[in-house]
């Protein structure tokens, strides 16, 4: 291959050509360029130095480093330092500013914290007080409204209990005939009845229905009655008659007597001859004859088989007889005198019989119905207990139709059962023949709580247990001790303390009063004295 075309040898001579070639402008620049550089190096290094040197000066060298194109005027170390003064001088009065300006602020928000806080304080106390104040009115309205309330219930529950009894044992309003009785408003009101009650009229006598029937007639039959009415009666005809005739002397004065006394019934007198004879009792008088003796009464004889005689019984009765006919002696060696049918004290002892009956009858129905209030007493109270005793009753036993009122209702059949059954026992037994005198309201009330006090107020288990243990005592008179339907039980024990109650079979104990009753032991069997078989509650 022919040199003149080899690459490498035409690259050499190129390098030998531009290494021989005059410089280029890029050259003479880089030549200027690099010439600068080493002049502010060199400056730059006497700027080091310096700064190095002992007797270094800041504005100097600051002057050294604008002149040598380090930094601009407003970049030097003085004005750096100036605008940092300048800026800290701004920083500090912006900051005395603001902490000025804050704590002003702070001062005002402290001052309307405060004020709003006083004023928020001085709003809740006023709010606080006049809500105080209402809940105090309201207390106290409410108070006198519940003290009114109860007192409202207490008064209506004593009017009802007074009434109650007042029914019990009021008598009946008698207005006789042509009577006009005023009664009182209450009892009106309580009674249902009118304030005015007027009586019947009296029923016309004789002579005033005869003169009403007269005055309906015609004139001439009131003459016909007249005439009829006011004639002469037959005793004064014949009086005329004999006046008459004695007058004319047809009739002498003895045979007028004689008339007149002959219309009496004539008497035996004794004769002459000493026999009985009849004579008028006006010429028995005159003639002066002597009456026949009456005949003595038949006596009956009443010997005993000893031959004692023991006189006549007392009125009503008879000597029983023996076989033979003489009276009959009991073992004590008494007559024994029988009433005999017809007599005083047979009608006595018929009419005794009949009323005992009759008061066992009305015992008995009064007895179940007590059992039977108390069952229902007893429902009502399980099923509101709340609402039947305690407070509950006690607030709204005045209401009508309320539970309470309900429950007080048939307590109040109970209770009148209970206190007329002991002030019956008390006058049974009292030595007067029951002059107990007036029983006062608080006593009537003691007297039905004698087996147990029936308050609806009281707590619901003691008032339940003292319903249960009246049903129990009333379930003993009914039927006897542990006779009839089962016995209710309680939550306490009914036996006396220090031993157990009396058993059932042990002979009752004769009592005449309830404070008798009571000195007993609890379960005690007791005898009242109408007879009847009881137990101490």
């Amino acid at each position: 291959m022919p040199i003149y075309n080899n690459p490498a040898l035409g690259q050499a001579f190129g390098n030998l050509a531009a290494m021989f070639a005059p410089p280029s402008g890029a050259d003479a620049a880089g030549w200027a360029r690099a010439n600068a550089e080493r002049a502010e190096a060199a400056r730059r290094q006497a700027i080091y130095d310096y700064a190095n040197s002992p007797g270094y000066d800041q504005a100097t060298a600051d002057r050294m480093g604008v002149l040598g194109g380090l930094y601009a005027p407003n970049q030097s170390f003085y004005s750096v330092d100036q605008g940092n003064a300048t800026a800290r001088r701004g920083q500090d009065v912006a900051a005395s500013t603001s902490r000025a300006n804050n704590t002003a602020d702070n001062d005002t928000a402290r001052r309307g914290q405060d004020v709003a806080a006083s004023t928020s304080r001085a709003n809740n106390t006023a709010d606080n007080e006049t809500q105080r104040y209402g809940y105090d009115t309201q207390a106290s309205t409410s108070r006198a409204n519940n003290a009114a309330d109860n007192t409202r219930a207490l008064q209506d529950r004593q009017m009802q209990e007074d009434a109650s009894l007042a029914r019990l044992y009021a008598a009946p309003v008698k207005v006789g005939q042509n009577e006009t009785v005023y009664l009182p408003p209450a009892t009106a009101a309580a009674a249902g009845l009118p304030g005015t009650l007027a009586g019947p009229a009296a029923p016309l006598t004789d002579s005033q229905a005869l003169a009403q029937i007269i005055m309906r007639q015609d004139p001439t039959t009131q003459d016909q009655f007249a005439r009829d009415k006011f004639a002469p009666t037959e005793t004064q005809v014949q009086g005329q008659e004999r006046r008459r005739l004695a007058e004319s002397g047809q009739l002498t004065d003895q045979q007028l007597r004689d008339v007149i006394l002959g219309e009496r019934a004539p008497v035996q007198t004794v004769g002459p001859d000493g026999k009985p004879r009849y004579m008028a009792p006006g010429e028995a008088a005159r003639t002066g004859a002597e009456a026949v003796p009456a005949k003595a009464p038949s006596t009956t004889v009443n010997l005993g088989p000893n031959g004692v005689p023991y006189g006549d019984p007392e009125k009503g009765t008879v000597w029983a007889r023996n076989p033979d006919g003489t009276v009959k002696l009991d073992e004590r060696g008494a007559p024994i005198a029988i009433p005999y049918q017809g007599g005083s004290v047979y009608a006595q002892q018929q009419s005794a019989e009949k009323s005992a009956g009759l008061n066992a009858q009305r015992n008995s129905a009064k007895q179940n119905i007590v059992v039977q209030d108390i069952d229902r007493t007893l429902a009502r109270v399980i099923d509101n207990p709340t609402l039947t005793t305690g407070v509950g009753a006690q607030i709204t036993g005045g209401i009508g139709g309320s539970p309470a009122y309900d429950v007080n209702a048939l307590l109040d059949t109970i209770k009148a059962n209970v206190g007329f059954e002991q002030l019956q026992q008390m006058r049974e037994a009292s030595p007067t023949g029951g002059a107990l005198g007036q029983v006062s309201e608080q006593e009537n009330r003691l007297l039905q709580s004698v087996l147990g006090s029936l308050q609806s107020s009281q707590g619901t288990p003691q008032f339940v247990d003292n319903l249960k243990r009246l049903k129990n005592v009333y379930l003993d008179i009914v039927h006897g001790p542990g006779e009839g339907p089962p016995r209710e039980d309680l939550s306490f024990d009914t036996a006396p303390a220090g031993g157990n109650a009396p058993p059932a079979s042990s002979a009752p104990v004769a009592v005449s009063s309830p404070e008798e009753a009571r000195r007993l032991p609890s379960g005690t069997a007791i005898q009242l004295p109408d007879g009847r078989i009881g137990r101490v509650p």
